[in-house]
């Protein structure tokens, strides 16, 4: 009896297997620590996108099932919606609600109608929305194994659809149950040219396919263009790439023996000796920048801090024992807060726990450069030697933009200080709200610490931004213009710690005299960064690249090039002859004929187009009809 009974399930077992199919991205994966949100919002979801050249392959199957992960069971009644659709905008074509049952493991729903695909649709979405009962529970689950090309994979914000591709969660754990069906189909997955590369220097790119067919796939070519030069073929045999895996290849090591822009291609052919069904996900082409072999990046290394904070002077020892082997210039600021606000807080120190997105803080604590780590809800780490290596080696291998110019000149009899700040994009900037900021920083401040002593000495103390902005100045940044920026100060001879108000004060037992510290200049650094800015997300306010001066002394990177100004390439006589309407709006140059406008002080200094501008002169660079032409403005 029994034999028959295991006779009887083998035979279930394969006919299962012969009338259904899992599709989609992932391997299957579902690790229970990588949970995410999109943007922390209680309304959250995911899909998968169906191309419409997949969909001729699936044509005339039926989708009978959607199998999913979920992160989190914790949406309203462990209640989510299913849906397909042929636009995440539109109503769907099916909509069921189910249950979450479990966390952290794939739960497969039937539909109470299969969907018949019919080759018409131009594109198909299957995915889930749900709402959470708390915004701060994470409801989504990816694959990581790596990153996919544009338009596989969606997640849900509470407001938009957004491609998963290229912000780091890899593919959706979302899969299709279709009608048995056999077809071969690879995909590119997406490598990460955007890193930081220099010329001359050797690199190996590597990537990974994924099998999203439904066959063992033995043998594949691998195709290699450089700047649209002869193809170089790489032939990979003896595999047995089963459905829903992987397959990890590097590329021949690259040298490029120039700056700028390198357009490298990969393409997957040759799938079993035969064309893919589906070439459209086939290729992956898009340009590899290239920085100058003499290009010179720093990393700003900011610690959190605080007098009364015992674990502190264990936590300084371990960051310094990390840099002083460091063989990359970087520049280091001290910001105390996190713990306790103490007698050096600044105002601006305290506003730089955003950092930690929670409001419960901690020190000693380090974040390097602004990066998160992927997996981290923010960009600070607790100090051990670990975790500093790892978030420096994450800096390190993000690209840095720009090179810098820094130049401090300080009278000693008036205590004068001019500050004059260049910036030199090589590349577009990753987005359009680029900031830079002036910080001062003073060693040699002897004071208490708790573990410490009453001499300890606290050094890197951050005393204030030169900018009077805590999250620094736009500035509208083009590949060829160098960002200028200048300003003169007195220092003066006592810093007090604009953190304190006379009630707070009060309520921590200090008095006026314990809140202000004696300036000496030999002691004071300048410091300078250029980085994202968003005031939402402090995972999006990466620094790109920074430098540092003592007081009175300049620096230049290596790569900056001095012959670079801010006005070079404005033609004043190109397009003279067309008269165009040049007018200020609400502080704001304007012209209805102009593609583009950028905009100048007289000075040479680049200044957004998109800012209020104060009384003065200006010179707007237009493009009309495609040719440049220069007008002066006046702003009064």
């Amino acid at each position: 009896m029994k034999k028959i009974l295991l006779i009887l399930a083998a035979i279930v077992a394969l006919t299962f297997n012969s009338i259904a199919t899992e599709i989609g991205y992932t391997t299957g994966n579902c690790d229970r620590t990588t949970p995410f949100s999109a943007n922390n919002t209680a309304n959250q979801g995911q899909a998968i996108r169906l191309s419409h050249e997949k969909i001729q392959l699936l044509k005339g199957h039926s989708i009978s099932a959607i199998n999913a992960a979920f992160g989190s069971k914790n949406t309203i009644d462990n209640k989510v919606t299913l849906f397909i659709a042929e636009s995440l905008d539109s109503e769907p074509i099916v909509s069921q609600e189910a249950t979450i049952t479990k966390a952290n493991d794939w739960l497969s729903y039937s539909l109470d109608e299969p969907y018949v695909i019919t080759g018409d649709e131009s594109e198909l979405y299957i995915g889930f929305k749900g709402t959470l009962i708390m915004a701060s529970y994470k409801m989504l689950s990816a694959d990581r194994t790596a990153d996919l090309l544009p338009g596989c994979c969606y997640i849900y914000n509470g407001t938009e659809w957004l491609d998963m591709s290229g912000i780091g969660y890899g593919a959706a754990n979302v899969r299709a149950v279709v009608s048995d069906i056999e077809f071969t189909d690879m995909c590119m997955k997406r490598t990460k040219f955007d890193g930081y590369y220099k010329s001359g220097e050797q690199y190996v790119f590597s990537n990974q396919l994924y099998n999203f067919g439904t066959t063992t796939v033995n043998s594949f070519d691998i195709e290699i263009s450089v700047n649209g030069s002869e193809p170089q073929i790489i032939p990979y045999t003896g595999l047995e790439l089963a459905p829903q895996s992987v397959y990890d290849f590097t590329l021949p090591e690259y040298t490029s023996t120039s700056t700028g822009d390198v357009d490298l291609s990969i393409k997957v052919k040759n799938i079993n000796g035969a064309d893919d069904n589906d070439t459209s996900d086939n290729v992956q082409s898009e340009p590899v920048f290239f920085y100058p072999a003499n290009m010179e990046r720093w990393l700003l290394v900011e610690s959190f801090t605080g007098q009364d904070c015992s674990n502190c002077p264990s936590g300084h020892n371990t960051l310094h024992s990390v840099l002083s082997a460091v063989d990359y210039p970087f520049a280091e600021v001290s910001h105390h807060a996190g713990y306790y606000p103490d007698m050096f807080t600044m105002a601006e120190d305290w506003q730089y726990t955003f950092f930690y997105a929670s409001s419960s803080t901690y020190a000693p604590a380090v974040m390097v450069n602004r990066n998160a780590l992927q997996t981290a809800t923010s960009p600070v780490s607790g100090i051990s030697k670990a975790n500093i290596t790892t978030l420096l080696d994450n800096a390190l291998a993000s690209k840095p933009y720009a090179s810098m110019k820094l130049e401090s000149a300080f009278n000693p009899d008036t205590r004068e200080v001019t500050v004059n700040l260049y910036i030199q994009p090589h590349t577009d900037m990753p987005t359009d709200k680029t900031v830079f900021n002036v910080m001062l920083v003073q060693d040699g401040l002897v004071a208490y610490q708790s573990n410490g002593g009453v001499s300890y000495t606290h050094n890197n103390v951050f005393r204030g931004t030169v900018t009077d902005n805590a999250w620094g100045v736009l500035a509208n940044y083009t590949p060829g213009y160098n960002v200028e920026w200048s300003k003169t100060f007195t220092l003066p001879a006592n810093i007090r710690s604009s953190y304190w108000t006379d009630e707070t004060l009060k309520t921590k037992g200090y008095t006026e005299d314990m809140i202000i510290w004696p300036t000496v200049p030999e002691n004071m650094r300048i410091m300078a960064f250029v980085a994202n800015f968003n005031a939402e997300d402090c995972k999006l306010n990466q620094i790109h690249n920074c430098i540092e001066v003592k007081l009175g002394e300049s620096y230049t990177h290596a790569a900056f090039d001095e012959s670079v100004t801010g006005v070079e390439g404005i033609d004043a006589d190109a397009n003279a002859e067309r008269n165009v309407n040049v007018r200020v709006e609400n502080r704001r140059i304007v012209c209805d004929e102009a593609s583009s406008i950028e905009v100048f002080s007289i000075n040479g200094q680049h200044i957004s187009a998109k800012a209020e501008l104060p009384v003065g002169i200006y010179v707007a660079r237009l493009v009309v009809d495609g040719k440049p032409m220069a007008k002066k403005v006046v702003v009064k």
